[in-house]
């Protein structure tokens, strides 16, 4: 057996990359360092050192609402974009910060469906809190 001539460390470094490797393929790359968050129904909050990935939540919005949301983010570096996608992925809203920012946007829904925030961290370090509701 090959795991009979290879030492108990090496074995545990060889289980880590597979794992690692299969969460890549699986869900893409995602980098978070000194990631903290706080989330609930209708708010996500988080502050990090390094954010790298994007992370999503759904919101369900039916025909004839409107999707309101508010945030402020700090850009200490990178890029961080946030994005309402329609059910379709196709994106509604989208805004790019390279720096520090707050505001409130409202999206005006045709067709109901499963709606989706989008956070997408590029080498980014800094935080956002996004507050969201449905009317």
């Amino acid at each position: 057996m090959l795991f009979k001539f290879l030492s108990k460390d090496a074995v545990m470094k060889m289980l880590v990359l597979l794992l690692f490797g299969i969460t890549a393929c699986t869900s893409g790359i995602s980098l978070k360092v000194g990631w903290v968050e706080r989330s609930g129904l209708n708010h996500a909050t988080a502050s990090y050192t390094t954010f790298s990935g994007a992370q999503r939540r759904q919101v369900d919005v039916a025909a004839g609402q409107t999707l309101t949301l508010s945030f402020a983010v700090t850009v200490n570096e990178g890029t961080l974009t946030l994005r309402i996608l329609d059910p379709d992925n196709n994106i509604e809203w989208q805004r790019a910060f390279n720096g520090d920012d707050a505001d409130l946007v409202e999206v005006h829904v045709d067709s109901g469906g499963a709606y989706k925030i989008a956070v997408i961290g590029q080498q980014t370090g800094g935080s956002f809190d996004l507050n969201w509701q449905v009317q």
